[in-house]
């Protein structure tokens, strides 16, 4: 196991990547659990903050429902939505996929009840 972590780790900061060991996870051949380090910038699959989330047009360009914001105000454009990754502001310390897809199902069931009233 010891060979094959070092091995990852090796070829990880080859390509420009270092490989994050979490405590339990991976383990050195004494045992001894490695520490967690991050010696490179943070990269995420996810392209975040494009379109931030705020109060209104001055604070971001989307409301709390995805609906874009038209200027500094809190009037938006009709049918114009964002629901994807980018109303996240930055990253977060864990992977945002469930955060994502939380905004994203919250964002399409306002859509569907307004279509329905």
């Amino acid at each position: 196991m010891f060979v094959l972590v070092r091995a990852v780790t090796y070829a990880a900061f080859f390509i420009g990547f270092v490989l994050v060991y979490l405590p339990g996870r991976f383990l050195s051949w004494s045992g001894i659990v490695r520490p967690t380090v991050i010696a490179a910038p943070q990269v995420t699959a996810h392209p975040l903050g494009g379109c931030p989330m705020g109060e209104d047009g001055s604070q971001g360009v989307v409301d709390h429902f995805g609906k874009v914001f038209r200027d500094d105000t809190q009037a938006v454009h009709d049918g114009l939505y964002v629901a994807d990754g980018s109303i996240i502001r930055s990253a977060l310390e864990v992977n945002q996929f469930l955060t994502i897809s939380a905004l994203t199902e919250r964002i399409v069931e306002n859509i569907l009840a307004s279509l329905t009233h």
